[in-house]
Order: C-alpha cells, then sequence, then structure tokens
C-alpha cells in the first residue's frame, strides 16, 4: 500500500491495518518496561505497542533512513517501530528503544533542545552505558 494512502487513513483503520501486518514484540516490550520503570519512573504509556520492522523508509532528508519510528494516535495506543536487520545488534536497538522512549515522553519536542535535554538526562542517569 502507499504510503501516501496510508497516512490518510483514520488512526482506527490505521492501527487496526498495524495490527494485522505485524505482531508485537515481547522481547521489545520487556526492555520497554523496564527502562519505563527505570528512567521514566513508569510515566510512558503502558499499552504502547512494540514492533521490529524489516523495513521503515526514509525520512524527509532523501539522504538520511529511519531506524526507529513513533507514532502517536488519538485514538488508540501509540506504537513503537524499530528496523531489525541482520546487521544491527542489540546495542543498537536499546539506542533506538530509548530514542523513542524519549519521543513519547516528550511528545511536542522534536529533535530540538527540549529533546537533547531528555536524551542528556537518560545519559546521566547511565541508560546508555554499554550502549553507546
Amino acid at each position: 500500500m502507499p504510503y501516501f494512502y496510508f497516512a490518510r487513513m483514520r488512526d482506527s483503520v490505521r492501527w487496526a491495518l498495524w495490527e494485522f501486518v505485524m505482531r508485537a514484540s515481547s522481547y521489545l516490550k520487556g526492555l520497554y518496561n523496564i527502562y519505563n520503570r527505570r528512567y521514566f519512573n513508569g510515566k510512558l504509556p503502558e499499552d504502547t505497542r512494540l514492533y521490529f520492522v524489516p523495513k521503515i523508509g526514509k525520512s524527509k532528508s532523501a539522504e538520511k533512513s529511519n531506524c526507529a519510528v513513533t507514532y502517536i494516535y488519538a485514538e488508540g495506543p501509540p506504537a513503537i517501530l524499530i528496523q531489525k536487520t541482520k546487521f544491527k545488534s542489540m546495542r543498537y536497538v536499546v539506542a533506538d528503544l530509548l530514542h523513542e522512549m524519549s519521543h513519547l515522553s516528550k511528545p511536542r519536542a522534536d529533535h530540538g533542545k527540549v529533546f537533547q535535554g531528555e536524551m542528556k538526562r537518560l545519559a546521566d542517569l547511565g541508560a546508555f552505558k554499554e550502549v553507546w
């Protein structure tokens, strides 16, 4: 299905399509729950769906390729998709997950000062120890 059709769907229809196409990753969900308690004081949504996907696509900048993305819907729980390839180690997966959890924690922030402050807070707490 072309992206522009997918992007125009209502959130509930889009969510149903995700559920049909992919299965949630229990491994990512376990990591999410641990990191939510440890670094976010359990404040992130418990019903967040987490998926490994083979490919996510390109970002607005043509030379950049996305490796993870967070969807926050008006209806239904948020979803985090993380690209998994045979070349990607779990260290990168953890870094991607923490990055996307920061987006959930600061949903209105782009990659600017507020978001960078959140990433710095995680680094100061040791979240990226042995990951970077």
